[in-house]
């Protein structure tokens, strides 16, 4: 084959021109881990590390929203707790005011720390994570109950995301839990004011209306009880959630970084055989182009 001085100078230059690109993307890899650094690199690895990386931040929204709907569920659990210890101790009080061994003196002092107790009770259902309180549905930029014990929410429920479209309440709509001044539920500020208002009353009517009342302290106890256990259910899912998320947190990168990062080793080596291969074909190129012609040979 015949082989024109064009050819014999520009071969060398179209090896040089290959091995300085094979070295300058293998240097990028080492210099920055990557296997894949843009879509042309490796088109089907590119696509799989984007899905990836969506994965990896939806992973990061599911734990900061367990994050924070764990501290709304912990925080409504105990208050919700406390609730029911405070109903018990109102629940003793009322036994106690239906003897008619006591003074009046006596069922003065007991309607007075039922008021107390009753006034501790608005406090827990205006309980806040933050701004928001717990007890009082979308309108949780207010209290979920007036002073008076009044309830001023609404009938909803924030949610959260805590798994690929698994959304769970982490609130509880305090109509539920305390009453909303409804025939549906029981209204559990109600019923202690009807107590602090009868209790004082020494007479046989007296004592009627405080059996009843202490009937309505048993559905409110109910009624707090099963609220408590729709947390309950609630904080159980997310433990599960939680263990989910963090298995992900560490299967997720692990795998994009599988198809995105460098053998470091590798890629170490194959830049050191591109510069040694580069350096041969230099030198053996200055050579070619600086030997004999064809034309030193016509002379």
């Amino acid at each position: 084959m015949r082989v024109t001085e064009r050819t014999r100078i520009q071969a060398p230059r179209a090896r040089i021109q290959d091995l300085r690109t094979r070295q300058s993307s293998t240097q990028e890899k080492v210099s920055t881990g990557r296997r894949v650094n843009r879509p042309s690199d490796d088109p089907l690895g590119a696509l799989r590390i984007n899905v990836l990386q969506t994965k990896e931040r939806q992973v990061e929204q599911f734990d900061r929203n367990l994050t924070r709907g764990d501290a709304f569920l912990k925080q409504a659990d105990g208050v919700l707790s406390e609730s029911l210890d405070t109903l018990n101790r109102i629940r003793e009080l009322t036994i106690q005011s239906i003897s008619a061994a006591l003074t009046q003196q006596d069922a003065n002092d007991i309607a007075a720390e039922v008021t107390s107790l009753r006034e501790h009770m608005v406090t827990l259902s205006n309980t806040r994570v933050g701004d928001h309180y717990v007890f009082a549905g979308f309108l949780y930029d207010q209290p979920a109950y007036t002073a008076a014990g009044v309830f001023q929410g609404d009938t909803n429920q924030q949610t959260l995301e805590i798994g690929d479209r698994q959304f769970v309440p982490i609130t509880i709509p305090g109509g539920s839990a305390f009453g909303d001044g409804t025939a549906a539920t029981q209204d559990v500020f109600q019923t202690l004011q009807n107590l602090v208002t009868q209790i004082p009353i020494r007479n046989v009517v007296g004592f009627a209306n405080i059996e009843t009342e202490l009937q309505n302290l048993e559905l409110a106890s109910n009624q707090l009880i099963a609220a408590r256990s729709q947390v309950g259910v609630r904080m159980a899912q997310f433990t599960a959630a939680k263990n989910v998320n963090l298995f992900l947190q560490e299967r997720v990168p692990d795998q994009r970084s599988d198809i995105q990062d460098v053998d470091m080793t590798t890629a170490i080596s194959d830049l050191q055989l591109v510069d040694t291969a580069l350096q041969t074909t230099l030198a053996a190129t200055g050579r070619t182009i600086n030997g004999p012609t064809l034309l030193d040979f016509l002379r």
